[in-house]
């Protein structure tokens, strides 16, 4: 079962009708008895599905309950994490990340089973008779916006500017599919389609700044809230001239990074099942990472055999020495097994792709690998093509004689 056949309807607010609080919207309140007393206690759905990785959205989370306090002193939070069956680590780290608030938070895997006293950050106030319930507000979002239309949506709303194809992968659907949902969306004004020109060698599509606004609302971000965590790392664009933006396409690394998840479907339909996956990824500071925390380049959660799997790439475009970039992918496998090895139950599959001077140079320092951990190595230019994964080795295609299949586009 995949995560979007397991959720609930994509769109927010679909459910239920929302709560407002001031400017605030949620997606349900509830007076909960809690410890022989009433909680005030707003609910805020999110998925897994919906473009964002977990500490990003998270984050999102954190932005509403300042202001959220000052309305309402008594209040708490539910925190429902539409996840697959076997899923944890999605909730894990969505928990891990609303430590330290200063509202109670309980953070469950679904919305069927509401939480107890002991499921909170820290107990919330109650008191001896129920709250007023908060005003119910207007669904923020268009009722016609399919799910895959929000899905790709809030995919492009992270990248700001996408191939169709890097638009499917991230958004876990078909290139028709998702073709058919960013027209839609461009016809009704919320991205634009730019054609070939001298500074894009391929169409792609740029969001506007309704579409900007859909997202933001979709993710339970009020208007008026500031969210620039929602974009995925940059490592720059190029700016033709001083009149124009900076372009987020075209790049190799970047593109090869927005693929992964396509690229492991394609590469292991029978052993992988992937439920999601992003681009450019920020996982913070856990355990002993170093200040910066652990940044992949691509990251996508699902299935390997039957068991829950962490897919942890890295793209090495050449631009360093040989032993510079030795170095690195030393580092890059540390961080991820120790970011893997604080979560219980979690496998780990750690993949380079890049050129194959690139990867053959990796190959050859790498040492002994970890049972519970598989290393990849293949070239940046075969879409879709990765060794088999071996527990406890590093596997790599066979470098002479790599064909170039091009980039990946449209």
């Amino acid at each position: 079962m995949t995560l979007q056949q397991n959720a609930r309807q994509a769109i927010r607010y679909s459910s239920e009708q929302p709560v407002r609080v001031g400017s605030l919207l949620f997606d349900e309140w509830h007076s909960l008895l809690l410890n022989e007393g009433w909680s005030d206690t707003f609910v805020y759905r999110l998925s897994a599905s919906d473009g964002l990785p977990p500490v990003d959205y998270a984050r999102a989370v954190r932005r509403v309950v300042p202001p959220l306090l000052k309305l309402r002193h008594s209040v708490s939070l539910w925190v429902a994490v539409e996840s697959p069956p076997g899923g944890i680590w999605y909730s894990e780290q969505v928990r891990r990340t609303l430590h330290g608030i200063s509202a109670p938070v309980a953070v469950t895997n679904g919305i069927d089973t509401p939480p107890q006293i002991n499921d909170f950050s820290f107990y919330p106030w109650t008191e001896r008779i129920q709250s007023p319930p908060p005003p119910q507000a207007e669904n923020p979002l268009p009722e016609d916006i399919s799910p895959k239309e929000l899905r790709c949506l809030q995919v492009l709303a992270r990248l700001e500017q996408a191939y169709t194809l890097e638009v499917a992968s991230l958004a876990g659907c078909s290139r028709p599919t998702a073709r058919k949902a960013l027209k839609s969306l461009c016809e009704r004004k919320l991205l634009d389609y730019i054609p070939e020109s001298r500074n894009a060698r391929y169409p792609y599509w740029e969001i506007r700044r309704g579409g900007m606004s859909l997202a933001l609302r979709s993710w339970g971000v009020p208007a008026g809230v500031s969210f620039p965590r929602r974009k995925e790392r940059r490592y720059g664009g190029k700016k033709r001239s001083r009149g124009q933006k900076v372009l987020y396409v075209g790049r190799r690394h970047r593109n090869t990074s927005r693929l992964w998840p396509a690229w492991l479907k394609t590469a292991w339909p029978d052993r992988a099942m992937i439920w999601a996956g992003w681009s450019e990824v920020f996982l913070g500071g856990i355990l002993s990472l170093s200040k910066g925390g652990a940044r992949p380049d691509a990251l996508a959660w699902g299935l390997l055999d039957g068991r829950e799997t962490i897919f942890w790439l890295e793209v090495e475009s050449g631009n360093r020495s040989k032993s510079e970039i030795a170095k690195k992918a030393i580092r890059s496998i540390n961080k991820a097994i120790r970011y893997v090895g604080s979560f219980s139950g979690l496998d780990l599959v750690v993949a380079f792709l890049g050129p194959p001077w690139v990867i053959g140079g990796i190959r050859d320092v790498l040492g002994d690998i970890p049972g519970q951990v598989a290393v990849v190595l293949a070239g940046w230019t075969d879409f879709g093509v990765l060794p088999e994964p071996v527990w406890g080795k590093t596997c790599s295609e066979p470098l002479p004689g790599m064909h170039s299949k091009g980039e990946a586009k449209d």
